[in-house]
Formats: structure tokens, C-alpha cells, sequence
């Protein structure tokens, strides 16, 4: 099971779009974020993802246009790419 998962992984590392990846890791990190804020920079950002710095500020720019998540200085706030709900 573990192999499978790591060659999905690899495969959507190297086929998926760059927006793809980055919605995916934006899934991940936020779990462990319970605020819906992701403290990390770009750069950061851009290692979990094996990119470049400005490919993913250009689709974190991307999704901050269609309203799907703010940006602040080193903090990603997803509460609209991935909405909590409400108790």
C-alpha cells in the first residue's frame, strides 16, 4: 500500500499541473493548520512542491484572483479553497 501511494505521489509529481499540485499540498498542509492558516512562505511552499518560487506565487496569485484563498506576508489563508464547517 505504501509503495502504491508513494508511486501516485511520484506520478502526480511529475504529470500533474503545478495548480494541481499545489491544491493538493494546500489539502495536506492544512490539517495541519486547524486555523486555516498556513504559515509558510513561497519559497517554502515551492520546495514541498518542486518548484520554482515565482511558478507558485504566480498560482497562489492565480487562486487569490478567483477568491479562493488570501494571501498575507508568509501566511496562506485557506478558508475559502477549503471552507470549515460550521458548528
Amino acid at each position: 500500500k505504501r509503495v502504491r501511494n508513494t508511486n501516485r505521489q511520484l506520478e502526480d509529481t511529475v504529470t500533474g499541473s503545478l495548480l494541481g499540485r499545489t491544491k493538493n499540498a494546500l489539502s495536506v498542509l492544512e490539517k495541519y493548520f486547524p486555523t486555516g492558516e498556513i504559515t509558510l512562505s513561497h519559497e517554502d511552499l515551492a520546495t514541498i512542491l518542486g518548484a520554482t518560487r515565482p511558478r507558485v506565487t504566480e498560482v497562489l496569485d492565480q487562486l487569490q484572483k478567483f477568491n479562493k484563498l488570501d494571501l498575507k506576508r508568509r501566511k496562506i489563508n485557506l478558508s475559502t479553497l477549503f471552507p470549515r464547517e460550521q458548528n
